[in-house]
């Protein structure tokens, strides 16, 4: 099979269905502390996810320090080679706010004092009971190649240069002003820049789970290289993979209609291995699983002090999830934990417990083995001198996992993620 369906493949959009070459953009994020790390910016992400909506193919991700003459040499590299650049940060009031200078040098323009811009900064603070301090009115300054973008979230105004069918737009670095902006005055000059529409870039997420991302780059390898829309990509997790089908077309409709031939021939090849689509990962699977089933689930966890319940908790739905136990070691804790869950209404019970105990110390800890049991007689059982499983029955399944050496949190986290594989897994093969 081909990647891309031609024009008389099913689901193939008819040609007004087709979308123009999708504009081309770079996001870049200004910041010492965001280059070195200390603050994670989350700006980028939003921005890809915003743009991607209006049909703007999001194609770099950068950060710049906070030197003047590295942001100006970002700005004017970009400007020259996409369509639209979004920089974030250095618009405050202090001396390391970079931007406003790097911008004007980037297009070889002088600084200019916006009085309009100065008197609303006053009146802003006046009207939050603040004298305007001198060195807030250096936000009045933008390149004379800009116009000015008012903020109505802070004290930083943002601005815009346009040239050529291309346009660079400088945003504030606090994520609640860049977000109110972008979804109003980035929107309207993106669309500028595309009249009658940019069409619509849509994502879809398959996941295969047991398989390396190596077997299944194998198994989709032509469908890998042989197509750019759909752009097939991977994103390798633990103990799972997600194949991303990324479509350009010219709206809602006609990307799901191009992208619906690729997802089927990829769910036809993974088979089994398929742990259904979606973002979440495989503890959201777990979750989809049991929701089909009309099953509810309890946990029974002595060995990842609590990270393996709080996981699921995050993706399991009320009617999915009976409850979930974190308790110590031992046949007595156990049992009493059976006991409960089965009152909550427990269709089945998932017990994590270590035979080697982990350390409780953080530093480096011996290999060990731990053991999941998933109890499906759960609704049945009735109080037994013993916590385990019942000789020659068929209801209680075994897992034996050995989680590889580190520290202690780590540790937790790598048992936690490949219970949850195990768990399903069995729901997968059980039904």
């Amino acid at each position: 099979m081909t990647s891309t369906p031609g024009n008389d493949a099913p689901g193939a959009p008819s040609p007004a269905g087709r979308a123009a070459a999708p504009l081309r953009a770079v996001l870049v994020a200004t910041g010492t502390e965001i280059a070195l790390g200390r603050t994670v910016d989350t700006n980028c992400a939003f921005l890809a996810e915003l743009l991607g909506g209006w049909g703007v193919r999001v194609q770099r991700h950068l950060t710049v320090p906070d030197d003047p003459y590295d942001i100006a040499a970002t700005v004017r590299e970009c400007f020259a080679r996409f369509d639209v650049t979004v920089m974030t940060g250095g618009l405050g009031p202090t001396e390391d706010d970079w931007t406003r200078l790097a911008a004007a040098r980037a297009f070889s323009c002088p600084l200019v004092f916006s009085h309009e811009l100065a008197s609303d900064l006053r009146g802003r603070m006046r009207g939050w009971g603040f004298a305007c301090p001198d060195n807030n009115l250096r936000q009045a300054w933008i390149p004379a190649a800009a116009y000015p973008v008012p903020n109505p979230r802070g004290t930083a105004p943002a601005f815009a240069v346009r040239r050529g069918g291309r346009a660079a737009v400088f945003l504030p670095g606090v994520p609640r002003e860049a977000e109110h902006l972008a979804r109003t005055a980035l929107r309207e000059i993106v669309l500028g820049l595309r009249p009658g529409g940019p069409g619509a870039v849509r994502t879809f997420v398959l996941k295969a789970a047991g398989l390396g991302e190596g077997k299944v780059d194998d198994l989709l390898k032509d469908i890998l290289r042989g197509s750019e829309n759909p752009y097939v990509g991977l994103s390798a997790g633990q103990y799972e993979t997600k194949i991303l089908v990324t479509v350009q077309a010219a709206d809602a409709e006609s990307a799901e209609a191009l992208a619906a031939p690729v997802l089927a021939e990829i769910e036809r090849r993974l088979g089994a291995s398929l742990a259904g689509s979606g973002e979440g990962g495989l503890r959201a699977s777990v979750a989809e699983r049991l929701r089909e089933g009309g099953r509810r689930l309890g946990v029974v966890d002595s060995i990842t002090g609590g990270v393996l319940a709080r996981s699921l908790l995050e993706h399991l739905p009320p009617e999915c999830l009976a409850g979930a136990v974190s308790c110590r070691p031992g046949a007595a804790s156990g049992l009493n934990a059976l006991n409960y869950l089965s009152a909550e209404g427990a269709d089945l019970v998932m017990s994590l417990h270590a035979q080697t105990p982990l350390p409780a110390s953080s530093g480096d800890c011996a290999e060990g083995t731990a053991s999941v049991t998933v109890v499906t007689h759960i609704r049945d059982a009735r109080p037994r001198p013993q916590w385990g499983r019942r000789r020659g029955g068929k209801s209680d399944e075994f897992f034996q996992i050995t989680p590889l050496a580190g520290p202690e949190a780590h540790l937790r986290e790598r048992v936690a993620a490949l219970a949850c594989f195990q768990l399903w897994e069995f729901l997968r093969d059980k039904g």
